[in-house]
């Protein structure tokens, strides 16, 4: 999809995969554009995107950040929120320094 304006957010941001698919859709990055740049097999991307895999790896998380263009300290907070609170205070989120809008109005 390279038009990044009809982009919708996914349904649940609170998790880092759908928040890492939501970046790369609304950047009109491919998952292989991604899994290249990461260092990363496009099944595991996919993984990571359907919540199948946790994010626990630091090197993949960076190479995500990189690969996307977002901030890795963003991408590492929610990644490790995600894999020790499954369902975060969605508060955590509504800084408008966390890479653009808050969580809650990307949800609506």
């Amino acid at each position: 999809m390279t038009d990044t304006e009809t982009v919708k957010p996914a349904d649940d941001l609170r998790l880092v995969g759908a928040w890492i698919r939501w970046q790369r859709r609304k950047k009109g990055l491919s998952a292989e554009q991604v899994a290249t740049r990461a260092g990363c097999s496009v099944s595991a991307l996919h993984a990571i995107e359907r919540s199948e895999r946790a994010l626990t790896s630091l090197d993949l998380a960076v190479g995500l950040a990189d690969a996307l263009g977002i901030d890795r300290g963003v991408l590492l907070m929610r990644a490790v929120l995600n894999f020790r609170y499954p369902d975060p205070d969605l508060s955590l989120f509504t800084d408008m320094s966390l890479d653009g809008p808050a969580l809650q109005d990307e949800m609506t």
